[in-house]
């Protein structure tokens, strides 16, 4: 199985692009987060990724700041590489996996 990491910054086209790849067959592992952003209402961020990322990182309301906790790195390790072995790639044998976060 394929993994496919899109980051970017806010406002970039990553929500455009990654709903590219999911109308193509790649899963992006729903259920995905929803922003208030009405331009943009689905992100394409997988939840489950998502709530991985927070075992390591954490940013502020706008975005300014940044903070690792390295302590749980193995903890995040181990949980990444279960939650790609229970994904299902589907037909295109790929998940694809959204979040500004994970790209900093």
């Amino acid at each position: 199985m394929r993994v496919i990491f899109v980051a970017g910054s806010y406002g970039s086209g990553t929500s455009s692009l990654i709903g590219a790849l999911d109308r193509l067959g790649i899963s992006t592992l729903p259920p995905h987060f929803r922003t208030n952003d009405p331009r943009t209402p689905i992100s394409y961020e997988s939840k489950a990724f998502r709530q991985l990322i927070h075992l390591i990182a954490r940013e502020d309301v706008e975005g300014n700041s940044l903070k690792l906790d390295t302590s749980r790195s193995a903890e995040f390790v181990e949980k990444f590489r279960l939650l790609i072995e229970s994904a299902d790639p589907g037909p295109a044998n790929a998940i694809a996996l959204k979040m500004r976060l994970a790209s900093i």
